[in-house]
């Protein structure tokens, strides 16, 4: 329900800032959470590509925010990348993280 849930990762290429347990939330401009399993598959396969947005999150910390708060992070997120403001998203993409009291902030 959350997103596209990371077991496991090539040696090549391999993804420098994701990690075995990790979710993706959204991929390209596509939010993956509150998507049914063949949605979610259709959503991150049209964006899959070198180079994509990702906008990641270790799912133990995930797990522990409501969803909602999971959902509106990554709008804001995403926010600059859907009004055309590709610059300040990053060319590689942006992970989801929590600080030590929970609230999600932007990493890119």
């Amino acid at each position: 329900e959350a997103g596209y849930l990371v077991e496991e990762l090539e040696d090549w290429p391999g993804q420098p800032d994701i990690r075995a347990g990790d979710v993706i939330v959204a991929i390209g401009e596509e939010q993956l959470i509150g998507l049914s399993e063949a949605k979610m598959e259709e959503e991150f396969g049209k964006h899959f590509e070198n180079g994509a947005l990702t906008i990641v999150g270790p799912m133990e910390l995930l797990q522990k925010m409501p969803l909602e708060h999971v959902r509106r992070a990554t709008n804001r997120l995403l926010r600059p990348w859907k009004d055309g403001d590709r610059t300040s998203v990053g060319s590689v993409g942006s992970i989801l993280v929590t600080s030590p009291a929970g609230i999600p902030r932007g990493k890119r």
